[in-house]
């Protein structure tokens, strides 16, 4: 699997990044420490233990990393999920927390296809 083969199954835009970091090895350490990360566990519990604030860091930091990466699915629905713990609405959160995870799943998944093809 190439690099551009993982972002297709994501939807995100390779050659955007591509162009921006002009490195595939850069680009595949990225991906990897990212997947690596598990960050929505944090989140998660940060909610569990409705700690909003630090909620509301981990999501920034998720749509952060996947503006920079080049997520788009995720970026918005980790955007909508920041809107809503900054707000403190916190009927939305969850249904919130459903897209951002699905979309989630769904980049770190082809993140691991594409590691384990390397």
């Amino acid at each position: 699997m190439t690099l551009t083969d993982c972002y297709s199954l994501f939807g995100g835009d390779f050659k955007e990044v591509s162009d921006r970091l002009q490195s595939d090895a850069l680009i595949q350490k990225y991906l990897i420490k990212f997947a690596d990360l598990n960050e929505f566990d944090t989140l998660r519990d940060a909610l569990k233990q409705e700690d909003y604030g630090k909620a509301a860091l981990t999501a920034y930091s998720i749509m952060a990393s996947s503006l920079h990466l080049g997520f788009p699915l995720l970026q918005k629905s980790a955007g909508q999920l920041c809107a809503a713990l900054d707000s403190h609405n916190i009927k939305d959160i969850e249904p919130l927390m459903g897209k951002a995870q699905a979309e989630y799943d769904t980049v770190c998944d082809a993140i691991r296809q594409y590691a384990v093809s390397l």
